[in-house]
């Protein structure tokens, strides 16, 4: 193959991310929690090592991490209003079925934070790193969740 790194890619997207009603300015935005806690950074990408318990919520280093995630949604730090989130239209892609499923849930919540938990599995290639992308258009903008999965450090295998 001609791909250095053979990636996972599935596109999400969320149409009328906007309230009607919002200011032009205010827009509704996704973040990443893994296993019940914030993502590092700025929320937009997920890093283990395959087989550490703390963000590989299988725990065994087989050969891929499965992320216990959820999205969180917030708007310029307060959580995006009921409305915001149930106009969310959502097109899932390979091995983000759990996370649709969980935001289509999401909907009917009063008060929507987070979605439940769900796992999103990303396979490593040998030595090399496996990486999933879930991209999403909230209104205007276009936003890349990553999920990156280093093999164990004492993986094995012939590339």
């Amino acid at each position: 193959m001609k791909m250095r790194d053979r990636t996972v890619l599935a596109v999400m997207l969320l149409v009328g991310f906007t309230t009607g009603e919002a200011s032009a300015r205010s827009t509704c935005r996704a973040k990443l929690q893994i296993g019940g806690a914030a993502a590092p950074g700025k929320g937009v990408m997920a890093r283990c090592t395959d087989g550490t318990a703390a963000c590989d919520s299988d725990g065994a280093a087989d050969g891929g991490c499965t992320f216990s995630v959820s999205l969180c949604f917030d708007q310029g730090g307060a959580s995006c209003s009921p409305d915001d989130v149930r106009q969310a239209s959502i097109v899932p892609g390979a091995g983000f079925e759990g996370i649709s499923a969980a935001m289509e849930a999401l909907k009917g919540d009063a008060a929507p934070v987070c979605t439940a938990a769900a796992d999103v599995r990303v396979a490593t290639h040998g030595k090399r790193k496996g990486r999933a992308v879930l991209k999403m258009q909230t209104g205007k903008t276009i936003e890349r969740l990553t999920f990156l999965c280093q093999p164990a450090r004492n993986a094995g295998g012939s590339g």
